[in-house]
């Protein structure tokens, strides 16, 4: 594919929850927000809006930014801000950021290689894009829209990437015939608390995008013996360390999937199987504890303490 340029990660997508705000203190902690974001050179004003979710307010800025108050005190204040707001608010969002205990719950990171195209990934049939799917490549490409999508794109899915040509009229350079290809790491949930979490530490962007995503061509069977692809090898380079998830937040993941599974599959079997001979049911238990791995029992014991 050539010589490549990038331009750097930076934070596309924000939103997050403070919680435990008792009902009548919400007002009290928008007010504080709007304050933090009113000391912005690029200040407007937010207008009323409509609620979504459970909440009851809600505020809209022209730019994408969103705050929503008036729900339960578990709920408490939720904001929302996309990549224009972001980029709108950038000389005050660490002190917003520093300013409450938040709870986020989506974070997007976003990265941009000039002179190239989805399709030369798509055209890859034998490229490995996840980490968390080291066998295929799973997506959905389209040459209108030239977007690829590895993941579930599901509300309950922790990781989504997402990789397409942005519009020429967009490009970031003064050369608009440049092909831009954007690669997008999209997390929700425990993946996005424990992300932000680490870039407020003071980690790098570059490292969790360098160590949750990976090309490499399926040219054996061990992971770690495939070749990385030239321009994702250089843009690993620059990374100054590998970010990983506290193991903790592993057997949690592998609980709620199971759960989630069980209730949606075989509830209403089991049930049967209880009420007709409920012995058989640890029967069952236990032929399912025989398939469990030791690193699967391991991780497992881990949420159990």
């Amino acid at each position: 594919m050539g010589e490549y340029a990038v331009s750097s990660v930076r934070v596309d997508f924000f939103c997050a929850t403070i919680r435990d705000v008792a009902p009548e203190s919400q007002s009290f902690v928008v007010a504080r927000i709007l304050k933090i974001l009113s000391l912005s050179r690029n200040a407007s004003p937010f207008e009323p809006g409509r609620p979504l979710y459970s909440y009851r307010y809600c505020l809209r800025h022209p730019s994408g930014a969103m705050i929503l108050w008036g729900s339960g005190e578990k709920e408490g204040v939720h904001v929302s801000f996309n990549s224009d707001a972001l980029l709108l608010f950038s000389d005050v969002m660490h002190d917003l950021f520093r300013s409450f205990k938040f709870s986020c719950t989506r974070i997007d990171l976003c990265t941009d290689f000039y002179d190239m195209r989805a399709s030369d990934i798509a055209r890859n049939i034998d490229v490995v894009v996840s980490k968390s799917n080291s066998r295929t490549l799973v997506y959905d490409y389209n040459s209108s829209s030239a977007t690829l999508y590895i993941g579930s794109r599901s509300s309950g899915s922790r990781k989504l990437i997402r990789i397409y040509d942005k519009a020429r009229s967009l490009a970031r350079s003064k050369d608009v015939s440049r092909d831009v290809m954007r690669v997008e790491l999209q997390l929700r949930h425990e993946y996005a608390f424990h992300v932000f979490k680490y870039l407020m530490s003071g980690g790098s962007a570059v490292d969790v995008l360098a160590s949750l995503i990976d090309f490499r061509y399926v040219t054996t069977s061990r992971v770690s013996r495939r070749k990385r692809m030239e321009f994702w090898s250089r843009f690993v380079e620059s990374a100054r360390k590998r970010f990983t998830f506290p193991t903790s937040v592993i057997p949690k993941l592998t609980y709620e999937r199971a759960r989630r599974y069980l209730c949606r599959v075989a509830a209403r079997s089991l049930a049967v199987v209880s009420f007709v001979n409920p012995s058989e049911v640890a029967k069952i238990i236990d032929i399912g504890f025989s398939k469990l791995t030791d690193a699967q029992l391991a991780y497992l014991s881990l949420e159990a303490t």
